[in-house]
């Protein structure tokens, strides 16, 4: 008997209709180093704190940083956010370099002269000289000398004379539109009041009631009783809980609420973290470049949502400050995209914040536990909705925002979290596998998918989650698939072989509820930087020795879309269904999902603006695959 027959067998033996697999040795315990290894720090960020700024005398600004090795002297590249500009992008128009030439050195200090910044940016911006201040987007260039080229770490400040005051660091973000509700959020850089003014965007639109915001640096606002299809706008007013006098306004932005049956084009992201390229391809663990370049194309092509499948940044540290300065990189390169449609985020392998040891091979690493975990610290930072599964036992972590469901319209989404309490060999050592959905979170997307199935408000149901199910590329040894769960592949800490085949079971399972709801039209996932369609039904390979699952009676679309910025994979990855692959494609890329009644298509775009591939995932409610253009859809609807 196969090891993938013989774990079903153990799972179905231990009954019901919706069976547990038996979790082998103490995976789904709290973790236990060997107490003889020794735990090692790994820390990716270049600077060891956030710059710091400071206003002195004569109107002078002063930024100040440290790094963690030597580096030549920094720059700065000042823009400016333009008024009436649809994208909050900046415009540069000045560069401050740091006083010296060649000599590094770990602490760095530029100058920058207000009046003369004034003075050169006046035409771009005339309040800037007019009212001696203003925000100030810019770019800090360090060159870092592990990688021997520049990064590029985004900042923002804003002035009144001689006095720095609040401004937006993050943000602002519509989170959640969730029927007549939305969730704002944003950040600001120094403790902050806040006032949102709210009113319709239609003609003679009524304002809304202003809702007052206490001090603080992270700020989070329900605007409630909206109206379904309506149009809003709104500001954000900043104000010093010292002086009131220094106020900042932000806005007015817009977002819209969607009606139940409208069409919508939506798009997805994964994999944005630093890759190569020019200074801002790695800024603060983060390909800021790819970020902004798809995240513009998706709004000017008319996305109404983004969903992000994870690994925003490179993570992968132990220490958290590390991992939240990523965070808000990411945050800053994407605000541009948050302030005017909701951005849903899934957690990927990168969002991790580990105790490594480095005397074990290979190199053993624990997820933090309740409040220490990476579930906690990203939750802090992306506000999902708070509607997922129940933690796993009282000893693992709360999935917060890692894992919920949402609507849009008539299409229900399930974000689920597919990196959840992770360590490696978690059979030995405790924790959980990367790639492994554990019961509470499976039995969760279940009832979800169950209860979609016989809703008549629900027409499509579509998944994103970070590791695919089925690797198509370059993560055979991992994901779901672990090289089919082959104990001669799989070793732990000690070099001992581990029988992965319950992997496979499971993953059989969650596909199998995919395959059981038949409005399920696709799942989103990234991991493997590359472009990959499948489509996998009934007579799909999918194990190990070529059989394929009867359980997936109702063909789902896999689409993996990982070309968000990581450096690019080459074509690699042999699995049993490689031959079914229905469409791939190398290079940076975004996908963007167009519903509209019972039918869905798929564009998969270049960072060239190119359409790599386009298809109807589903034709009158019914798995396609025709080949399609966006300007065909565009026109048929």
């Amino acid at each position: 008997m196969s090891g993938v027959r013989a774990a079903l067998l153990v799972m179905l033996t231990l009954g019901g209709a919706t069976p547990a697999l038996a979790q082998p040795g103490r995976l789904g315990q709290p973790p236990v180093p060997d107490p003889a290894w020794r735990p090692i720090e790994l820390r990716y960020s270049l600077l060891d704190a956030d710059p710091q700024l400071t206003i002195e005398p004569g109107r002078v600004a002063v930024l100040t940083f440290d790094t963690r090795a030597p580096t030549p002297p920094a720059a700065l590249c000042c823009g400016l956010l333009l008024p009436g500009r649809a994208l909050r992008l900046p415009q540069y128009c000045r560069v401050i370099r740091e006083e010296g030439f060649a000599d590094a050195r770990l602490h760095h200090t530029l100058r920058i002269d207000l009046a003369e910044l004034e003075g050169r940016c006046g035409d771009l911006l005339p309040a800037l000289r007019e009212t001696r201040g203003g925000t100030i987007d810019a770019l800090l260039e360090v060159y870092d000398p592990r990688l021997q080229q520049e990064a590029g770490l985004p900042l923002r400040f804003a002035y009144r004379d001689t006095v720095r005051v609040a401004c937006l660091s993050d943000g602002p973000w519509i989170d959640i539109v969730d029927g007549t509700r939305a969730v704002l959020s944003w950040g600001t850089d120094l403790p902050a009041r806040g006032a949102v003014r709210c009113w319709s965007a239609a003609a003679g639109g009524e304002a809304r009631p202003t809702i007052d915001v206490p001090a603080g640096v992270r700020h989070r606002v329900e605007l409630a009783g909206l109206v379904a299809g309506g149009t809003y706008r709104y500001t954000i007013a900043l104000d010093d809980p010292d002086d009131a006098s220094h106020s900042v306004l932000e806005g007015p932005f817009t977002f819209r609420v969607p009606a139940l049956d409208e069409d919508f084009l939506f798009a997805v992201i994964s994999d944005s973290q630093a890759g190569t390229g020019p200074g801002d391809s790695r800024g603060g663990g983060v390909n800021l470049r790819m970020l902004r370049t798809l995240g513009r194309d998706a709004i000017l092509r008319g996305a109404s949502f983004l969903v992000s499948g994870g690994d925003m940044a490179d993570g992968q540290a132990t220490v958290a400050a590390d991992i939240r300065r990523q965070w808000t990189t990411w945050k800053r390169g994407a605000s541009f995209i948050g302030a005017r449609l909701p951005v849903y985020e899934a957690i990927g392998n990168h969002e991790t914040c580990r105790r490594v040891y480095g005397d074990s091979v290979p190199r053993a690493s624990f997820d933090g536990s309740a409040g220490e975990s990476v579930e906690a610290m990203f939750s802090e930072y992306f506000a999902g909705p708070a509607n997922g599964p129940p933690r796993e036992s009282p000893d693992a972590p709360e999935y917060g925002s890692t894992a919920y469901a949402f609507r849009w319209g008539r299409a229900l989404f399930l974000v689920l979290n597919t990196t959840y309490w992770t360590s490696t060999a978690p059979e030995v050592l405790g924790g959980n596998l990367a790639g492994y959905v554990m019961d509470q979170q499976l039995l969760w997307a279940e009832d979800r998918l169950r209860e979609a199935t016989k809703d008549p408000t629900v027409a499509h149901v579509f998944a994103v989650f970070h590791i695919p199910a089925f690797p198509c590329d370059g993560h055979q040894n991992d994901g779901m698939w672990y090289s089919g769960g082959d104990p001669a592949k799989n070793r732990g800490p000690h070099g001992e072989s581990i029988d992965r085949s319950y992997v496979i079971a499971q993953r059989d399972r969650l596909w199998g509820a995919f395959a059981r709801c038949p409005k399920m039209r696709a799942v989103f996932n990234g991991h493997e930087h590359n472009y990959a369609r499948l489509l996998v039904q009934a007579t799909t390979p999918v194990h190990a020795d070529g059989s394929a699952q009867p359980a997936f009676v109702h063909p789902v679309w896999q689409c993996i879309a990982g070309g968000c910025g990581g450096s690019l994979y080459p074509r690699t990855g042999d699995a049993p269904w490689t031959g079914e692959i229905a469409a791939s494609a190398l290079g940076h890329h975004y996908l963007l999902i167009g519903v509209s009644g019972d039918d869905v298509a798929l564009f998969a775009i270049a960072e060239t603006g190119d359409e790599i591939d386009g298809c109807l995932l589903a034709e009158r409610g019914r798995p396609s695959g025709r080949a399609i253009t966006l300007e065909a859809w565009r026109a048929r609807r």
